[in-house]
This record gives C-alpha cells, structure tokens and sequence, in this order.
C-alpha cells in the first residue's frame, strides 16, 4: 500500500483519492456500487501478506469487483485485462516470465544471484476494447502506441474470403457479360454484314438478269432487223455499184458479228439454258464457251444434277464456275482446267482446278482478291464451304461443298461437322 501511495501522491490534489482496503468482499461490493460520477477504480492485489495470511485471488476476486463496480477497473498487470479490467499502463508477465528464466539459466549454470543485474520488467498501455465500448471511453484518446486486445471484427474481416469470392465472382461475371455483349455486337454486325453482301449479290444477278433480257430482246433484234435493211439495201443497189455493196456487206457482217457478240455476252450475265435445261448443261455449255474463246483445253467431269436443287444453289455453281474461268483467262495462264461437278450424300461437289502459275493470297492487295471473297460469299449465301487453295508456280485449285437446298451456313456446317473459316 506504501509503495501505491508514493506512486499516487503525484495525483493528491488534483483527484479525490480514496482507498478501499481492510474490507471484507461483501463490504467492498457495497462502497463499489455507490461511487460518485466520474469516478475510476485501480485494482491492486497480493494473495499472501507478511504474516502469511491468504487473500482472495485475482481470478476470483476482480469478476466479483468488476459485476459490482459503478465506474471502470483498470489494472497494473496485463493479464487482468479482458477479466474485468478496462485496462492501463500494465507489466507485461510473458516479459517477465522471459527474464526470470533467464536469471533461472544463468543461477543453474553457477552465477551468484548477486552478480545478476536488477532488470526491471517491461510495461506497456494495453485496453480491454470491448470494455472502452462498455464505459462509452473515446479509443482514440488513449495514449500512443497503447495496444488494443478483444476487438470485435469489422464486417470486411469477418467476412473477408467471402467478400473476396464475392467481388471475384461479379468481376468475372461483369467481364463475361461485357465480353458476350461485345461478340454480339460483333456478331450482329458481322450479320448486317453478311446480309448486305448477300443483298448485293441478289441485286447485282437482278440487274444482270434485266441487263441480259435487254440485250436479248430489244438490242440483239433490233441489230437483227439492222442486218436484214442492209441486205435488202444491198439488193436495191445496182450491181455496178460494187464498192457500196462490199461497204454494205461489211457492215452487215459487222452487225451480225456484234449480235453474236451481244448475244454471248447476255449469256454470260444470265445464261437462259440454266433455267431451261439445268445446272449440268449450263456448266457444260460455260466450258465449251470458254474452251472455245481461250483456245485451251477444259475437261469436264459432270454428274447429272438433279433439277430439283435450289435455283440458288444451281446459279451459286454456274457463277462460281464462271468466275473460275474468268480468272483462268486474266491471271492463270494455264493451258489445262478440270471441272469436276458430281453429287454426294445429298452434297454437291465443285472444283475447278488450273496448272497456271498460281498466287499467295496473303500477299494479294485488297482489290485484288474481290473475285474471290464476291465466290466465297456467294457460298456462305446459300450454306456451303469453299476451299481456294494455290501456290505460286503450282497453279490454283478451288473446291465447294454445296448443299441441295440453300440454307443457313452454320447450320448446314454443323450438321456435316465442318469448322467454318
């Protein structure tokens, strides 16, 4: 109690200090619960005084004093803090547990005890947080570098790895949605795409269609009926007018010529014998035509088609053939080309293949290869596969898969297991 009192005298004056000593458990409970306002309470203890007698024990005694205390409990040892007391400025047992073995090791191994240095044991400000809640006490006016133990977890640290999973789980969902947003708008733009290609093609056979027609029944008469005036010109003529009948007759075999030429050509924008006689037959005239106009050698390997098939599908072939053939004629130079059209498990077979000098379609400028994306589109239209392959020096070689009925591409790709690209 001496040494508490010199330790507290510092505070005489400033405080009203009272010590509650000398009283029995009961009568101690009692003064405990009338303190005055603004009071604290410092709790000192000893289990055995100088005659021997034994007191109450912290363990049992500081629950009893803290359950009837009126104001707050503080301490001057670290391990009362969570039994009761709020806290303090308390000595800290595990380091003196550290320096009494210590003194313990250097005893066994022989040291005098009076050799071994005074060491005073370390203490540090360390509160009960949970009790700063109970007494309404501000933590942040606590000293600094004091230590708070029991503290409640916040929600984040309780809940942290689920919150952590959580957020984890919406980021990957919210990068998933906005991937899946952006194929779609990928892919609805690759469809409006698609869909203007396809609406072009379809314009471009109308306009050919009608171009056609004009040639053949307004164009190609009216030379027609040209060539019959100037025979009947040529008739009205006297025969000693020789140098005009050869200028008639030239121009009349120049008529004639331009008719043919009108006439092939309408052929060539939309071949009447398609609608007529066929696929087959269409091909099979296409080849002759261009045999015939190239001087070159075409054989041609042609199944009976039925006629039956989609005529979209029948003028995706003899369009593809055609625009082979043209390209045999501007970039091949190849003297020899083999048609092959034959029909397969409800699958129509084309290739056209050249022994011309071939091309890196990797190196081809972007003008260059619209032949070849206007015949793969026309493909795609109708729900087939084409395979264009060619190397330079080893000529080109080109390859559809069509179905009998025109169809969704991806759909048709699928249901015969084919990647597509």
């Amino acid at each position: 109690m001496a040494l508490a009192k010199a330790r507290l005298a510092s505070y005489e004056g400033k405080v009203d200090i009272t010590y509650l000593t000398d009283l029995s458990m009961n009568q101690l409970q009692k003064r405990l619960k009338q303190l005055p306002d603004h009071s604290i309470v410092l709790f000192l203890t000893y289990f055995k005084d100088a005659q021997g007698r034994e007191f109450l024990n912290s363990a049992e005694a500081l629950p009893m004093i803290e359950a009837a205390s009126n104001a707050p409990v503080f301490g001057v040892v670290d391990l009362y803090v969570g039994r009761g007391v709020v806290g303090g400025f308390a000595v800290n047992v595990e380091e003196q547990g550290r320096i009494a073995g210590r003194d313990v090791v250097e005893i066994l191994g022989g040291k005098a005890p009076q050799d071994i240095p005074v060491v005073h044991g370390h203490s540090i400000y360390i509160f009960d947080w949970r009790a700063l809640k109970h007494w309404n006490l501000d933590e942040r006016r606590l000293p600094a570098g004091s230590t708070l133990v029991y503290l409640e977890p916040t929600i984040w640290d309780r809940y942290k790895p689920h919150l952590l999973t959580g957020l984890l789980v919406i980021v990957s969902l919210s990068l998933l949605v906005a991937f899946l947003l952006y194929r779609r708008r990928q892919h609805e733009r690759m469809q409006a795409a698609e869909q203007f290609g396809g609406m072009l093609i379809n314009a471009q056979e109308d306009e050919r269609r009608r171009i056609a027609s004009d040639l053949h029944d307004d164009f190609s008469q009216r030379l027609a009926m040209l060539s019959l005036g100037l025979d009947s010109a040529a008739q009205m003529i006297p025969e000693s007018s020789t140098e005009a009948n050869r200028h008639i007759q030239e121009l009349s075999d120049n008529a004639a010529e331009l008719g043919a030429d009108l006439h092939t050509l309408s052929r060539r924008l939309h071949s009447s014998s398609l609608d007529k006689l066929g696929v087959t037959a269409a091909v099979s005239a296409l080849c002759k035509e261009f045999a015939a106009q190239l001087g070159i050698k075409i054989e041609c390997g042609l199944d009976s088609i039925p006629r039956s098939i989609d005529p979209s599908v029948a003028l995706c072939i003899f369009r593809l053939t055609q625009e082979a053939l043209r390209n045999v004629r501007k970039h091949s130079g190849g003297s020899q080309v083999q048609v092959n059209l034959h029909l397969e498990d409800s699958t129509i077979h084309l290739s056209v293949c050249d022994q011309g000098i071939g091309f890196n379609r990797k190196e081809l400028r972007p003008n260059a290869g619209l032949g070849l994306r206007i015949m793969e589109e026309r493909v795609r239209q109708v729900g087939g596969q084409i395979d264009i392959q060619s190397e330079l020096g080893m000529g080109t070689k080109i390859v559809a898969r069509l179905p009998m009925q025109a169809q969704d591409g991806q759909e048709w790709a699928r249901a015969h297991h084919i990647n597509e690209g």
